[in-house]
């Protein structure tokens, strides 16, 4: 971290710090409440001893905790979240000129 803050001179390390501890407090509150809810419907709602069972607990924990995260990064004003949207958005339009050109060069 020194090397790069030497390097790029002009990061704010408190700004970083401040972001770092949300994205960890983000993960660890989403995973642990994943967890806890794959504790709860494997005893509950899916006999796990079957793949497919097994499978639906672990994309349903799964959905769980991406929409939990999401939920906390907006909800925290997570920086990096409104980054990546951005990103998301400017490929798409990439992509809309794209096709735009190889649909007229055809």
């Amino acid at each position: 971290m020194l090397i790069l803050n030497k390097k790029l001179a002009g990061i704010n390390l408190q700004s970083f710090i401040v972001e770092t501890t949300k994205i960890t407090s983000i993960a660890i509150l989403s995973s642990v409440i994943a967890y806890l809810s794959i504790k709860l419907m494997d005893g509950l709602i899916f006999d796990t001893s079957r793949t497919i069972n097994l499978f639906l607990l672990l994309a349903i924990s799964g959905l769980i905790y991406l929409s939990l995260y999401l939920f906390l990064a907006w909800f925290l004003n997570l920086k990096e979240f409104y980054l990546i949207g951005k990103l998301l958005l400017k490929m798409k339009q990439y992509q809309k000129k794209l096709e735009e050109v190889y649909s007229n060069h055809e």
